[in-house]
């Protein structure tokens, strides 16, 4: 295997570092502009259409993800992880 060298200038260097940071930083503010939606367990129990008992159960065997937000004192399901879980599960009503 042959190796090669590239010789860059100093300014184009810079010049492609500044577009890896500007790349690097878009891409975080395009998911800290993602809103993310908590729902408590009646909500999601009345999207799935399950009851909250069944909520409870898929918590506890760790089929849906949740939270708890500091000072929330409940738990709360993302909304788009809720979507994710179901669709592991294979779950449809």
């Amino acid at each position: 295997m042959e190796s090669m060298l590239t010789v860059i200038t100093e300014d184009r260097l810079r010049e492609l570092l500044e577009e890896v940071i500007q790349k690097i930083s878009s891409e975080k503010e395009t998911k800290s502009e993602e809103k993310v939606e908590y729902l408590d367990r009646k909500q999601v129990a009345k999207m799935l259409d399950v009851s909250l008992t069944t909520i409870d159960k898929w918590r506890k065997d760790k089929v849906l993800r949740y939270h708890k937000p500091p000072g929330a004192g409940r738990v709360r399901f993302i909304r788009s992880e809720v979507h994710e879980d179901m669709k592991k599960t294979n779950f449809q009503r």
